[in-house]
């Protein structure tokens, strides 16, 4: 598969500003968008990740996403993936098979990132069709496996685009770099290994990648 060209992106509000080869949003109303497509929609497994220099305290805005690719409508309305902030941590939500996660997000894996603006955190989460995991700075920070959480990720339902420093109308605030989606499980050596390299080739599963360099 290979990764999602270009014009699929879309950069919203060009109040923010790239500096060191990453974008800044405001937490007010920049953000980019993706439009929808199935290229960027992982089945059966996945890997997301990204670095992110968060410059507010996430606890003023429950709900926060720093990628979000979610449909989440109420208990048969649910379709996607989001790192989302909820009860205190940054969390890795997938939608699989019967579920109503809304009001269980606080059971998902999450980890704390620290919000003053001087530090970058590795962020990444995997699904491999039974077990989601999250990882800070390359060590795994947490797991779930509720009883209806195995098989496929649900798309059937998806009607919103992929964002990136948003969920809904919650607005990210801080800076975020080296985007990627993989439609396989990476591993915490994989990840580690790779995490602070830039992707130069074309790897298997990638199935997106966005590291805003030259405004990408």
């Amino acid at each position: 598969m290979k990764r999602l060209i270009l014009s699929f992106l879309f950069i919203i509000n060009l109040g923010f500003s790239q500096t060191n080869y990453s974008l800044s949003f405001d937490g007010a109303d920049d953000y980019v968008t993706v439009s929808s497509n199935t290229l960027i929609q992982p089945t059966t497994g996945m890997t997301l990740e990204a670095w992110v220099k968060p410059t507010e305290n996430p606890s003023t805005y429950n709900m926060n996403g720093i990628v979000s690719y979610l449909t989440l409508d109420g208990p048969t309305v649910e379709a996607g993936f989001a790192f989302i902030y909820n009860s205190g941590q940054w969390r890795f939500i997938v939608m699989t098979g019967d579920n109503d996660v809304f009001p269980n997000i606080d059971s998902w894996p999450g980890i704390d990132i620290p919000f003053n603006g001087n530090s970058w955190t590795h962020i990444a989460g995997t699904y491999d069709g039974d077990t989601v995991k999250i990882f800070k700075n390359g060590i795994e920070g947490g797991s779930f496996n509720a009883p209806n959480n195995g098989g496929n990720i649900v798309w059937d339902d998806i009607n919103h685009d992929f964002y990136i420093a948003k969920y809904q109308e919650n607005y990210f605030k801080g800076s975020i770099d080296e985007v990627r989606l993989w439609e396989i499980v990476r591993t915490e050596d994989e990840i580690q290994a790779a995490m602070n390299d830039s992707i130069t080739d074309d790897p298997v599963g990638l199935l997106g990648y966005w590291n805003f360099n030259d405004n990408q």
